[in-house]
């Protein structure tokens, strides 16, 4: 059977296809390169950054609340690359679930992940977890760097009863051309006023916080999961997302590329392309399709969550099931076609 051309992708303003970032990943290009296009796992270890930053006291301890979590950093610095890790005794709290972080990244134009590792969703005396945050500037040698101090992400924390007093960890951030930044600790607003769900402004940019199911109104914010389902091992996927502009449209970034983090383990390159775009006025009940491509590298097993998309909520709320996955290439580690696996949305209601 022939297969069609892959199509096109736009990763922040630069046009790849999924083999072509295979062939660059593929290629003796140094991994650094790959670092400043796409915040990939390790890369902020040892081959540039800063070292651990102290304990952040939070200037309102948590306990029961549901609270806004605003992480800033104060010094004066231009970043191009930065990792945060906050280490907290998972019977305080969470600030996610299923491996996803309840966080938006603050940084206009940047690329950001955001993940929760260690114990599930009840935790014992003594198990920890980890909030893992990251974001890339831009997606090229060339663009602007983030010039600080200002808000880095926006994350939601629910108490479970254990008070939370402070977050230990660490924070590494990488300037222009790779340059180390000896970084200060960062800071930590705590707001426990309930979680609001309507546009909030902060000093770098505005945004929405994610809701949930049934909380989700028109205009919220939705975090919606994409899943790898099988038990295989590729080396590049491309699919296509297909839902009616009814129940809403994934937001974008100003170059066009949608919201989306990689989910913990997925060490990628990737591409996104909505068509209609997000600002097109007159999809209101129209056909919407999300296309995205990966590369791997040295290749993926699932099962597994391949990355966590923001969508914005339109007339209905939407469910599982207004989405329709169609996988149109996959290959292996060795660049050799596949049978194409099974791909699904998860997070939402079931139908």
């Amino acid at each position: 059977m022939a297969l069609a051309a892959p199509a096109r992708r736009e990763i922040q303003g630069v046009m790849i296809s999924a083999p072509t970032i295979a062939a660059r990943l593929r290629s003796s290009v140094p991994v650094l390169v790959f670092c400043a296009l796409l915040p990939l796992s390790g890369c902020g270890d040892g081959g540039g950054g800063s070292g651990n930053a102290p304990s952040v006291e939070l200037d309102t301890p948590i306990t029961s609340d549901r609270c806004v979590v605003t992480i800033s950093y104060p010094a004066e610095a231009d970043v191009d690359l930065a990792d945060i890790n906050f280490d907290y005794s998972g019977v305080t709290g969470n600030f996610g679930e299923r491996g996803s972080a309840r966080c938006r990244g603050l940084a206009q134009g940047a690329t950001r992940t955001a993940a929760i590792n260690g114990c599930d969703d009840v935790c014992a005396q003594g198990e920890h977890r980890e909030l893992y945050l990251s974001f890339a500037m831009g997606q090229s040698l060339d663009d602007l760097s983030l010039h600080t101090p200002a808000d880095l992400f926006e994350c939601l924390f629910e108490g479970d009863g254990s008070t939370l007093t402070s977050l230990p960890g660490s924070i590494h951030l990488t300037g222009p051309a790779f340059a180390d930044i000896n970084a200060v600790s960062a800071d930590v607003h705590v707001a426990c006023n309930g979680w609001p769900s309507t546009t909030t402004t902060t000093v770098t940019t505005t945004t929405t916080l994610p809701c949930e199911g049934s909380e989700c109104s028109a205009g919220d914010v939705a975090p919606v999961q994409i899943w790898l389902d099988d038990a295989v091992q590729l080396g590049a996927l491309q699919f296509d997302i297909v839902f009616s502009g009814a129940v809403g449209r994934f937001d974008e970034f100003h170059a066009g590329s949608v919201k989306c983090s990689l989910g913990t383990g997925v060490n990628a390159l990737f591409a996104t392309n909505q068509i209609p775009p997000i600002d097109d006025a007159t999809c209101i009940d129209c056909e919407r399709r999300l296309s995205a491509a990966f590369a791997f590298g040295a290749g993926y097993t699932g099962p597994g969550r391949l990355m966590t998309c923001d969508f914005i909520v339109g007339e209905h709320s939407p469910v599982a099931g207004d989405f329709s996955i169609n996988v149109v290439d996959a290959s292996t580690p060795d660049g050799q076609q596949t049978a194409f696996p099974a791909v699904s949305v998860r997070g939402l209601p079931p139908d």
